[in-house]
């Protein structure tokens, strides 16, 4: 049977835990509409521990994921799901975590290096694949990833501004990260959703997503 994967890949702070729990309490209705879900629980240790792999060491590596769907991964995210006793035609799978990390959003170039994210290689060559980017207005963006890094050091305050100073200088792009994507990608069909079109109406972006 030819399998679609279905792979959110963030960005941070874009609604990203608030798909995930609707996914994960929706499993049973998913599957009867032909659909799996890839548990974020069970392959977020390896998404993770390459997402915080240090910059240097990635580039000695040639890197920036080796995640749920590749290395140690992938062989658990493929026999978990092609072992169903009845296996779905489409799956989902969505963590943010693929790209890096929330400290990539404050860089003047959102996650630089993600066009060695690994689908195309691993999953593309194998199943039909979509990529979905959530992307999010940049003033609220930058207010909540800067909050979550930085909010415990004591000059924060400083820190904001002095990232603000430069961002206004050079800010990024989420056209830019898509057109990554899409080039790194090519087999791949690339969708872009709005953070604040799922604060309004979560139902169509999941119904956008299956």
């Amino acid at each position: 049977m030819k399998r679609t994967w279905h792979v959110h890949v963030g960005a941070h702070k874009t609604a990203t835990t608030h798909l995930q729990h609707i996914l994960e309490t929706q499993v049973a209705k998913l599957r009867d509409l032909g659909v799996d879900v890839l548990p974020y629980a069970a392959t977020s240790p390896f998404v993770r521990s390459a997402a915080t792999t240090s910059s240097s060491s990635r580039n000695q590596l040639g890197h920036r994921i080796r995640g749920a769907l590749e290395g140690l991964g992938l062989p658990y995210a493929l026999s978990s799901i092609d072992r169903h006793p009845q296996p779905r035609p489409v799956v989902l799978f969505s963590h943010e975590d693929q790209l890096g990390v929330t400290q990539d959003l404050l860089r003047e170039r959102f996650y630089l290096g993600s066009e060695r994210l690994g689908l195309r290689e691993r999953i593309s060559a194998r199943f039909e694949t979509k990529i979905f980017l959530s992307v999010r207005s940049f003033d609220s963006l930058f207010i909540s990833a800067f909050s979550e890094i930085l909010k415990p050091f004591p000059d924060a305050r400083v820190r904001l501004e002095n990232r603000r100073r430069t961002l206004r200088t050079n800010p990024p792009s989420w056209l830019e990260l898509a057109e990554r994507l899409a080039h790194r990608y090519p087999e791949a069909q690339v969708c872009v959703w709005r953070f604040e079109d799922f604060v309004v109406d979560p139902r169509a972006i999941v119904e956008q997503f299956v």
